[in-house]
C-alpha cells in the first residue's frame, strides 16, 4: 500500500509498506526497526517468539508517549512480563499488524505527537 504526506517539519514519515519491506521517506528497508518522527533504529527481533523484556526495555526509554507495536501481517499479543518496562514509564503501548501500527503512526506523527513504531519484520 502506497501512503503520501507531506513532510511538515523534516518529520519521518511511511509512505510504503509490505509484509517483507517499509519505506521511510525515500529509504526501504528490510528489517525490524523503530521509527520516532527524527529517527530509524534497526531493532534485533526477528521473529515473534524472539521478543524479550530487554527488547521492550529500548522501547521504554525511548522520549515519547506512545508506543505502536507492530507485530506483523496478524496481531499478536506479547506477554505482559515482557512489557513491564513501558508500564513502569507510564507510556501507552499499542499492538496492531503493521498494516495497522504504519496508518496510525503517520496519523500520529502528521499531528505533532510524540509517537514511536516498533515494527517487526520476520522475514529477514
Amino acid at each position: 500500500m502506497r501512503i503520501n504526506f507531506e513532510n511538515p517539519a523534516n518529520t519521518l514519515f511511511i509512505r510504503a509498506y509490505t509484509e517483507n519491506s517499509i519505506k521511510i521517506n525515500d529509504q526501504v528497508f528490510s528489517h525490524s526497526l523503530i521509527i520516532t518522527t527524527q529517527h530509524v533504529t534497526p531493532w534485533d527481533v526477528n521473529d515473534f517468539s524472539a521478543l524479550s523484556a530487554e527488547k521492550f526495555q529500548i522501547l521504554a526509554e525511548l522520549d515519547v508517549e506512545i508506543i505502536l507495536f507492530g507485530t506483523g501481517a496478524k496481531q499478536r499479543f506479547p506477554a505482559m512480563a515482557l512489557t513491564q518496562a513501558i508500564i513502569a514509564q507510564q507510556k501507552s503501548l499499542e499492538v496492531m499488524n503493521n498494516g495497522a501500527a504504519c496508518r496510525t503512526y503517520n496519523i500520529l506523527a502528521a499531528d505533532g505527537r510524540k509517537v514511536a513504531a516498533a515494527i517487526l519484520l520476520e522475514n529477514n
